[in-house]
């Protein structure tokens, strides 16, 4: 009998929670207070976040969190940042989806909002369609 989760949220974090879930035989029921999926996560603006450098991302993130997440957390995060361009990439062969990136060797810098240290280590994925 498959377990049943419930994954509470469809920003980012919970749509791919959601994914993995279900990808490992869960039956998982996805929860969303808004008519469209995305919440405030990394996500805004229509894409979302990687790193091509996960120390530098760790980095950032401490600053911006300002002690209140432990490192380990923060560590695993960027670490998640880092491989989350190649399961875009196999979501989108699936779904016949283009997607976009920014800021990894062949493409421009892609910033953050702030110039915290770590800042210029993000990738920026967009999903054409």
């Amino acid at each position: 009998m498959a377990k049943k989760v419930i994954v509470v949220g469809y920003g980012l974090a919970g749509g791919l929670a959601a994914i993995e879930l279900a990808d490992a035989g869960c039956e998982v029921t996805l929860l969303e207070k808004m008519p469209v999926p995305g919440g405030i996560s990394l996500m805004a603006g229509g894409g979302f976040r990687g790193s091509h450098d996960p120390a530098g991302s760790f980095q950032y993130l401490k600053h911006i969190c300002a002690g209140t997440t432990p490192d380990d957390v923060l560590e695993a995060f960027a670490n998640s940042m880092a491989k989350i361009q190649n399961r875009i990439l196999e979501l989108a062969k699936i779904n016949n989806s283009t997607v976009e990136f920014f800021g990894s060797e062949t493409k421009e810098a892609v910033s953050s909002h702030y110039g915290y240290p770590g800042y210029d280590s993000f990738t920026q994925c967009r999903v054409i369609d």
